[in-house]
C-alpha cells in the first residue's frame, strides 16, 4: 500500500508541484497525493499522513510529529506593469491624484512602472517567507541560471523552469533523484511551447494560446523580462512572450473606470 502524501497549497502546488511529483517514478511509486487548497479553507484530516508538503499560512499550524516539507508562496510584482494584485495600479493612482491622464501617458510610453524595484521588493519578501520554510528558492532566482530563463507567466504563476527547480529541491530533501528538463511530461522544457500543467489553455499550440490570451506578445514595459529559451522539440531558441500593450491598456482603462465609480 502506498503512503499518504497531503499537499496543502495554492495553485502553485496544485498546478505546478503535484503534476511533477506524480510524474516522478520514485515519488509516485511510494506516495499517493491528496491536494487541499490553502485559500478556500478546505477541511481535511492529517490522520495517517506520511508526508505533508505545504505553503505556510497565518492560520495553518501543522502538528510537530508529522513528516513535513514547507515551501514559500512564489510571487513577482515586477513581471507585469499592471495586474490584479500587483503594485502597478498604485502608479496609476498617483497619476490620477496629480490630475494626469494615465491612458495618454501609457500610449506615449511615459509611465514609470518601476518594474525593477518591484521585482527586488518581491525577492526581499520571498527571502523573509523562506525563513519559516524547509525549502528555499530565492537563491535560484538570483543565480545566473535563473536569470537566463523566464521564471513567471504571471505575477503568481511560476514557469516550469522555476517549478522544476522547486520540485527538485523537494526531491533532494527526500533523498530522491532529481527530474531532468527533458523528462517526459515536463511541458515547456520537454517539447511544448507552453506549460502542460494548466498555466495555458492549449499546451503545444503557441498561436492558439496567444489568440486566447493565455500567453501574449510582450508589452513594451516588460521587455526587460523577455527571454530566449531552448525548445527541446525543435532544437532552437525561441522568444518567451509575456503580455501585450493592448491587454495592459485595457486593464488601466478598466481600473480607472472602477476608481471613478467608487469616488462618485
Amino acid at each position: 500500500m502506498k503512503k499518504r502524501c497531503v499537499v496543502y497549497a495554492n495553485c502553485q502546488g496544485d498546478l505546478g508541484v503535484i503534476p511533477l511529483l506524480k510524474g516522478h517514478p520514485g515519488f509516485s511509486k511510494i506516495y499517493d497525493i491528496e491536494y487541499y487548497s490553502n485559500y478556500k479553507d478546505e477541511e481535511f484530516s492529517l490522520d495517517g499522513c506520511d508526508l505533508l508538503i505545504y505553503q505556510p499560512t497565518k492560520t495553518f499550524d501543522p502538528p510537530e510529529h508529522i513528516n513535513k516539507i514547507s515551501f514559500p508562496y512564489l510571487y513577482d510584482d515586477g513581471t507585469f506593469p499592471v495586474h490584479h494584485g500587483t503594485g502597478g495600479f498604485r502608479v496609476i493612482d498617483e497619476l490620477l491624484d496629480q490630475g494626469q491622464d494615465p491612458v495618454k501617458l501609457y500610449d506615449e510610453g511615459k509611465i514609470l512602472f518601476n518594474l525593477k524595484e518591484r521585482k527586488k521588493r518581491s525577492l526581499d519578501i520571498l527571502k523573509e517567507r523562506e525563513q519559516q520554510c524547509t525549502i528555499n528558492i530565492s537563491d535560484f532566482l538570483e543565480s545566473p541560471q535563473g536569470q537566463r530563463v523566464p521564471l513567471f507567466f504571471t505575477h503568481n504563476h511560476p514557469t516550469m523552469f522555476l517549478t522544476l527547480e522547486l520540485v527538485n529541491r523537494i526531491l533532494w530533501h527526500l533523498g530522491m533523484d532529481e527530474m531532468r528538463p527533458e523528462s517526459k511530461g515536463i511541458g515547456w522544457l520537454g517539447g511544448c511551447h507552453l506549460d502542460m500543467t494548466g498555466f495555458c489553455h492549449f499546451p503545444g499550440d503557441k498561436i492558439r494560446s496567444t489568440l486566447n490570451k493565455s500567453i501574449l506578445p510582450l508589452d513594451s514595459y516588460s521587455v526587460c523580462n523577455q527571454k530566449r529559451v531552448f525548445n527541446f522539440q525543435t532544437g532552437t531558441h525561441e522568444d518567451f512572450y509575456i503580455v501585450d500593450n493592448d491587454h495592459v491598456r485595457e486593464k488601466i482603462i478598466h481600473y480607472i473606470k472602477n476608481v471613478k465609480c467608487v469616488q462618485t
